[in-house]
């Protein structure tokens, strides 16, 4: 039909759109197949038939979904008024069921810090349709858990909640009095004099003969004839007069030691800033760790490594060497103030490698160390020894090396490593047990080596105090410029320019850990105990060492 025809027809307008809509598909033959055919038919159709026929298809869809949402909606009203009533006449009930069967759940070992979501009472329609469904079920419970044999059951479990609480506090009374005696006897074994080795009455001497499992005899070895013209310790290692034949070693002229996480590296860069100094081909080109790990074949916790000798000690400083060798064919000065080092701070106090030194053969506790070692290859060495607080340093220790992430792991480990030494050197001694591999390896925390005095007062036994220079970290920390210049007047080093000192003192610091600042500050309960403990070896060091300085404010 044309447009004309359509407008001619029937009134009203209502009535002749309801009537096209049934008979759409035979009158206007308009194709629906696909978009494309619908678009034109819909031109050859009436265009006010199409518009007519929309707006009755958009109006037929809006009363049918209003009338199917008004009647699923009175029915959610109905079912809701009913469940609203069952819940506050049922709900004092149902609360008395829960409070009981939280109760034995707690005491089988479910903890619930929350009720159950299904119990709460909200506007989801779905909670108080599963409220029928659980009705039943839980009048079945509550009339069990009713009867007399459960309220015994009730009494019962009160009865040993009771009795396992006095049980706790007297097992933790207990443990604290544990503590407190392991404390003790650890604090005294570590300050008295009868636990310091016997001072040898002259120097040893060369066994010879090597057994399996011993290292090279150093005292079998000729103390190095160093040459008096040269600042840093070095010789010729053949006696020909012939210079071609001779070739020239060197050893180190200072030892920075110490404890890990003290500042030994730092200090150690900013030395290598001088223009008379000369790094060593060792661990970050600082740390040979030769006399307390690789001569013995160990490294760091691992042991059975290849073993290393004194020649390939010698060996890490040939720049050194070949420096000063040709400062002295070409007849420079330099010869006379180079000098290198060896930062190794496991010297200071690994000792593990004692049983191996052929000395120490059939002894109980060792009677040759780390200092009798260098005493026999030095002549007058100087050392320096960086000391921190015992316990902020034995803290960040903790974390760089990996042996736990939190405060509370570090608390828990030194409670443990407290009760692991205490019980060996009830046994054993404390230099059976601070010098042993196996304990090394067991403990949790490298506790030992938290209480310097013990390990100073074995080197003040054979080095005089006017070898060491020894630095607060602190100290170090605060005032950089000033403790470099005590460094490099102990040294003999050459005075450096203001600018130029000041550029090292600006330098960034060198490994610092950074899980110990993400672990945050140490437990307080963890400080007093190591303050129990280390206090009286941070007053022996003073003693020993003629400084005060080194009182940390929590001894």
């Amino acid at each position: 039909k044309t447009s004309n025809e359509a407008t001619s027809e029937v009134r009203p307008v209502w009535a002749r759109v309801s009537q096209e809509i049934w008979e759409f598909g035979d009158k206007f033959q308009c194709s629906t197949s696909s978009m494309s055919h619908w678009r034109m038919n819909y031109f050859r159709c009436s265009p006010r038939s199409g518009f007519y026929a929309i707006i009755v298809c958009v109006s037929f869809t809006f009363v049918l979904t209003t009338y199917l949402y008004s009647g699923s909606r009175h029915d959610y009203v109905d079912t809701t008024k009913e469940d609203r009533n069952y819940n506050h006449q049922d709900l004092q009930q149902r609360q008395q069921r829960r409070q009981h069967v939280n109760l034995s759940l707690r005491h089988h070992g479910h903890h619930h810090g929350t009720e159950r979501q299904g119990d709460r009472f909200g506007n989801t329609w779905n909670r108080h349709k599963n409220l029928h469904r659980r009705k039943e079920q839980q009048e079945e419970d509550w009339q069990q858990l009713s009867t007399p044999k459960m309220k015994q059951v009730f009494d019962v479990i009160n009865l040993m909640s009771k009795s396992r609480s006095s049980n706790e506090t007297s097992t933790l009374g207990n443990q604290k009095q544990i503590l407190i005696r392991q404390v003790k006897l650890l604090r005294d074994a570590m300050t008295s004099q009868q636990t310091m080795l016997t001072k040898p009455p002259k120097l040893p001497e060369c066994v010879g003969d090597i057994q399996p499992g011993e290292v090279e005899d150093l005292f079998c070895i000729p103390r190095p004839k160093f040459l008096s013209h040269i600042k840093n310790p070095c010789w010729y290692s053949s006696n020909s007069l012939d210079q071609a034949d001779q070739s020239l070693h060197c050893l180190p002229y200072f030892h920075i030691l110490g404890c890990a996480k003290s500042g030994t590296t730092d200090l150690w860069n900013r030395l290598m800033s001088h223009p008379h100094t000369v790094s060593n081909d060792g661990l970050l080109h600082k740390e040979a760790l030769w006399w307390s790990w690789y001569r013995y074949g160990v490294t760091g916790y691992n042991r059975h490594k290849r073993v290393q000798n004194f020649t390939n000690y010698v060996s890490l400083f040939q720049d050194t060497a070949r420096q000063i060798q040709s400062s002295i064919e070409k007849e420079t000065l330099s010869h006379q103030i180079l000098i290198t080092g060896d930062a190794s701070p496991p010297d200071f106090w690994d000792f593990r490698g004692w049983s191996n030194i052929s000395q120490n053969r059939h002894l109980d506790v060792p009677a040759v160390i780390t200092p009798h070692l260098m005493r026999h290859i030095y002549a007058n060495p100087k050392f320096i020894i960086m000391f921190r607080d015992p316990i902020d340093r034995l803290y960040s220790d903790y974390f760089f090396v990996g042996l736990g992430l939190t405060a509370q792991d570090f608390h828990n480990d030194i409670v443990a490593s407290v009760d692991m030494l205490a019980k060996c050197v009830e046994q054993q001694g404390l230099h059976r047990c601070f010098h042993d591999h196996d304990m090394y390896v067991k403990l949790p925390v490298r506790l030992p080596y938290a209480c310097y005095s013990v390990f100073m007062r074995e080197w003040l036994q054979v080095f005089p105090l006017e070898n060491f220079l020894f630095l607060k970290t602190e100290e170090y920390e605060k005032n950089l410029e000033d403790t470099l210049k005590s460094v490099m007047e102990f040294l003999g080093l050459g005075p450096l320019k203001a600018t130029q000192l000041q550029v090292i003192a600006e330098e960034e610091r060198s490994r610092v850990t950074v899980q110990r600042q993400i672990a945050g500050p140490m437990k307080n309960a963890t400080r007093i105990i190591l303050e129990e403990l280390l206090g009286a070896c941070n007053t022996e060091l003073v003693k020993l060492i003629k400084s005060d300085k080194f009182l940390w404010s929590s001894t």
